[in-house]
């Protein structure tokens, strides 16, 4: 469930990342899932896969949790998670780099936000909690043997 939060919380509640426009009193540009990013087709179409899999990465693990009776089911879908949470992570950072190639000045800066460790942390926890169900599986196995 942490793994879920964690992408959940991109979703317009912290954001992954920032642009400050230097030398200007213009207010940051902060990078949200689910927001409107501008214009173009490669930029969209960028935006539009890193909302995607965020949207799974807070929706397979939440179907994971309750799926505690088949631990074979539970595995796939955690490691399938993994991947998705990976690939949000990818298509968050290739359409902000994007991005800040499209703004093209050189008094832009940008940075990484909380958002984007909290996405880092996402397949972290899934990658923990794919060992303790492996754990729970060799137990109810040697249980059976008894």
């Amino acid at each position: 469930m942490l793994a879920g939060i964690c992408a959940a919380l991109n979703c317009g509640v912290l954001p992954f990342w920032k642009y400050s426009f230097e030398g200007t009193t213009a207010e940051p540009m902060l990078l949200y899932g689910f927001g409107n990013f501008g214009r173009g087709a490669l930029l969209g179409t960028l935006f539009w896969l890193f909302n995607a899999t965020l949207a799974l990465s807070v929706a397979l693990p939440a179907i994971t949790s309750v799926l505690f009776s088949n631990r074979k089911l539970q595995t796939t879908l955690v490691t399938i998670s993994m991947g998705v949470a990976v690939s949000a992570i990818v298509f968050a950072v290739f359409s902000a780099l994007l991005l800040q190639s499209k703004l093209g000045s050189s008094s832009v800066t940008n940075m990484p936000q909380l958002g984007l460790l909290l996405l880092v942390l996402s397949p972290i926890f899934l990658l923990l909690s794919r060992g303790g169900i492996l754990k729970d599986e060799e137990i109810a196995t040697a249980y059976k043997r008894l």
